[in-house]
Parts: C-alpha cells; sequence; structure tokens
C-alpha cells in the first residue's frame, strides 16, 4: 500500500514549492525582459539622439559647404576680373612698346644717315664723283699713284681730305677721282 501521507507531503510541497518556483522564475524572467526592453529603449533613445546630431552636424556642413562654394565662385570671379584687368595693361604696354620701338629705329636710322653722309658722302648740292680704290702697296708714294690713275696729286689730297700728302701708309685706301 501506498502511504499517501507520505507520498502528499512531498508531492504537496514539490507542487506548492514549485509553483512558487515556477512563479518566481517567470516574475525573475519577466523583469530581466522588462529590464532589457528597457535597456533596448534607453539605447534607442541614445541612437535617436545620435541620429538627430548628426542630421544637425550634416546640415551645418552643408550650409558651411554651400558658403565655401559661393565665397569660391565670388573670388574666382574677382580673380577673372583681376586677370581680364592685367590682360588689358599688358596689351596696352604691348603697343606702347612697339611704338616706342618704332620711334626709336626712326630716330637711329635718321642719325646713322646723317652720321653717314657727314664722314663719307658729299654735301647736298655737291657733285658726286666717279673714281677708283686704290690701297698702298710699300714703297709707293702719292705722286707715283697720281702718275699711274693720270690725275694730279692735289686732287687725290683733296678727295681723301689728307693733312699730309707725305705720310700715307701702306694698306691705306683712297679715293681716286676720274678726271
Amino acid at each position: 500500500m501506498i502511504n499517501l501521507a507520505r507520498l502528499a507531503s512531498p508531492a504537496l510541497a514539490l507542487l506548492l514549492g514549485g509553483c512558487t518556483t515556477l512563479y518566481t522564475e517567470s516574475d525573475r524572467a519577466r523583469q530581466r525582459t522588462t529590464g532589457e526592453v528597457q535597456n533596448l529603449r534607453d539605447q534607442l533613445a541614445i541612437l535617436k539622439e545620435r541620429v538627430v546630431a548628426t542630421e544637425a552636424a550634416q546640415q551645418d556642413l552643408d550650409h558651411r559647404t554651400e558658403r565655401a562654394r559661393s565665397a569660391d565662385a565670388a573670388e574666382i570671379r574677382q580673380l577673372k576680373d583681376r586677370l581680364s584687368e592685367l590682360e588689358k595693361r599688358l596689351a596696352a604696354l604691348d603697343a606702347a612698346r612697339a611704338s616706342d620701338r618704332e620711334q626709336i629705329v626712326t630716330t637711329l636710322s635718321g642719325r646713322i644717315s646723317e652720321a653717314v653722309k657727314s664722314q663719307t658722302g658729299p654735301s647736298r648740292g655737291a657733285r658726286v664723283e666717279r673714281g677708283y680704290e686704290h690701297v698702298v702697296q710699300a714703297g709707293q708714294s702719292l705722286s707715283e699713284i697720281a702718275a699711274a690713275y693720270k690725275v694730279s696729286v692735289r686732287a687725290i689730297v683733296e678727295a681723301n681730305r689728307l693733312r699730309n700728302p707725305n705720310a700715307i701708309r701702306v694698306g691705306q685706301k683712297l679715293f681716286i677721282p676720274a678726271e
């Protein structure tokens, strides 16, 4: 025979204790779940705050980028305007330089022409002479050269503007006028 009293006590105890344990474990599981849910809610709130802060930072960066682009565009316009002004100045300087160069060439050409005329050529109104060029050789005298070309010594002296007819030298070029 089974002793119910003996069995009932442990079974009852187990049954009553098991319910208490089950209730306590269920309560603990619910508390853990509630705590985890609250923890997740807190983390979600923190993440939402971060998203809001990130969006605000993004907007700030967008505004800064737009201002920088606007400033860059304005600076580029200023630089283009300045470059255009410098190009105009450079073109004006080039034109002035070309004009100056032309004026200098004209002036120098005139001066060179005058210098050449005054040194070798006849003055205006003077007749152009024809003649020969003679290079003085060793041992030649002015009278020998004059006799060879059949002209007077005086004509050679005047044509070459010689100060001292006796001071001709070897290699000297003399103009011998044709008479």
